[in-house]
């Protein structure tokens, strides 16, 4: 597999932009959004690709990512340990492509994801949420042409394969744990799965409710112009 990674954009097939803009919300304009809204995102989708060049999408996916690293580089540094780092609902892939390549070049990921797509679309916070948009098969291609080493990335199922058995010193997981991967359904396992000094970095919109979880909670950032009015958590040492 060639490696197309380059300093300031990713190589994405169709597959990868199709998926890509059904997770990525900050893809879009307000205008966008609401032409969207009006023609329904499958429909909206294809003349958005088809209006708009693949490179672009391409470049502005890589700014939004690098944008998001900037923001949690700090944290990430605190870790004491950094051999292996989970991320959950990592979508195409793209924030972690980037971390490996960056600070983490001697990690080993751990990557869960679904693999399927919700015939509707729900963007935010609900207690029953299990919607998906993604395909493994599209984030494993994607990590093998962007990646430094793709040996280093271990893919995962999560409705449907085992999910191993490992200390995690990192678990990040940006709009997607609590969201679209609910916390307390997989509390048990992450729990089980870190030590005293692992690092969760995640986006909630119930702050304080973490303050009963962690002994250790830090706001990183709070969007206050979204709806959902969600916080980014950097946590530490279950209680």
């Amino acid at each position: 597999m060639v490696n197309f990674f380059n300093d300031n954009k990713f190589f994405l097939l169709k597959e990868d932009i199709n998926n890509l803009l059904f997770q990525r919300n900050d893809l879009f304009s307000s205008r966008q959004k609401f032409l969207r809204k009006c023609f329904g995102r499958f429909l909206f989708t294809k003349f958005f690709i088809f209006f708009f060049k693949k490179k672009n999408i391409s470049y502005l996916y890589y700014r939004i990512v690098d944008k998001e690293l900037s923001l949690i580089r700090p944290f990430i540094k605190k870790a004491k340990k950094n051999k292996n780092i989970l991320s959950i609902g990592c979508g195409l892939g793209g924030l972690e492509v980037l971390l490996q390549k960056t600070i983490l070049k001697n990690s080993k990921f751990f990557l869960f994801e679904r693999n399927f797509t919700s015939s509707k679309v729900v963007y935010g916070y609900d207690l029953r949420n299990r919607e998906a948009y993604n395909s493994i098969k599209s984030t494993k291609l994607f990590v093998q042409n962007n990646s430094a080493n793709s040996s280093k990335f271990n893919l995962f199922d999560i409705d449907t394969d085992k999910l191993p058995i490992e200390k995690f010193d990192i678990v990040v997981s940006l709009l997607s744990l609590d969201y679209h991967y609910p916390f307390d359904l997989y509390y048990k396992y992450l729990k089980k799965n870190s030590h005293s000094s692992t690092i969760f970095i995640f986006d909630t919109v119930r702050a304080e409710h973490f303050k009963k979880i962690f002994k250790v909670v830090k706001f990183i950032s709070s969007d206050k112009k979204n709806i959902h009015s969600s916080s980014r958590l950097f946590c530490k040492n279950f209680r």
